[in-house]
C-alpha cells in the first residue's frame, strides 16, 4: 500500500506555479481587479453550448439552421423565429463574433457539417 505524506513538508503545503482557474479571492480584494470588475460579461450562446456538447459524443456534428450572418448583412434575422439581427445582438452577453470565427475553425477542420448552404 503506498501512503502519501500528510503534514506540514508535504506536497499540501507547497506553493506550485500553477495559475488560478478561480480568481474570485484575487478580484474581491479591495483595490485590485477593478478594471476586470467593469468589463461586461459574455456568455456562450446555447447553441454553441449545444454544438461543444455534440462533439463531445460524437466525430463529426452535423448542423442545420445555425449560424451567424456576414457583417455586412447586420439586418438580416440570426434566429429562424423572432426579428432579432446581429445589429440587436451587438449590445448582449453573447461575442457572436468569436462564436462565428469558431464555427468556421470547427467546419474547417472537418468536426461539422452544415447541411444547409450558409454565408
Amino acid at each position: 500500500m503506498l501512503v502519501k505524506p500528510c503534514g506540514p513538508g508535504s506536497h499540501i503545503d507547497r506553493q506550485t506555479d500553477r495559475r488560478n482557474l478561480f480568481p474570485r479571492r484575487k478580484l474581491s480584494r479591495p483595490g485590485q481587479g477593478t478594471e476586470i470588475e467593469s468589463m461586461k460579461p459574455v456568455h456562450p450562446t446555447t447553441g454553441i453550448l449545444a454544438v461543444f456538447v455534440a462533439l463531445n459524443y460524437c466525430d463529426v456534428v452535423h448542423v442545420a439552421g445555425f449560424g451567424y450572418p456576414a457583417s455586412k448583412s447586420q439586418k438580416h434575422p440570426i434566429h429562424y423565429y423572432g426579428y432579432d439581427t446581429m445589429k440587436s445582438m451587438k449590445d448582449s452577453y453573447h461575442d457572436l463574433t468569436h462564436e462565428a470565427e469558431t464555427l468556421k475553425k470547427l467546419e474547417d477542420s472537418g468536426a461539422i457539417l452544415y447541411l444547409h448552404p450558409h454565408s
